[in-house]
C-alpha cells in the first residue's frame, strides 16, 4: 500500500485504531489480557497518529459506574478485564 498524502495516512491510522479497538474487547472478553493490552496501545498510537486526542476511560473504584464510562469505539479494555476477573 502505498500512501502518498497526509490524509491517506490518516485515514488508514483512523481504520486501524478502529480494528485495534474491537479486537482488543474481543480479547478481553476471552481473558487474554496482555493481549487486550497491546491491541489498546495499538489503538492509542493509531490514534494519536491520526491526529485525534486518544480517548480513554479512566478506571474507577465503583465497578457499576466504571463499566458506563466505555466511550463507544474507545472502551479501556484493561478496566474491561477487570471488571470480568470481578465477576468470577
Amino acid at each position: 500500500m502505498d500512501c502518498e498524502t497526509q490524509d491517506e495516512r490518516a485515514a488508514v491510522a483512523d481504520y486501524i485504531a478502529e480494528m485495534a479497538a474491537e479486537l482488543a474487547v474481543m480479547a478481553a472478553w476471552a481473558e487474554h489480557a496482555d493481549l487486550a493490552r497491546l491491541l489498546e496501545m495499538a489503538r492509542l498510537e493509531s490514534e494519536r497518529l491520526c491526529g485525534r486526542e486518544p480517548n480513554a476511560a479512566q478506571p474507577t473504584t465503583d465497578a457499576p459506574d466504571a463499566a458506563q464510562q466505555f466511550v463507544e469505539g474507545a472502551p479501556n479494555v484493561i478496566l474491561l478485564s477487570a471488571l470480568r476477573a470481578a465477576r468470577r
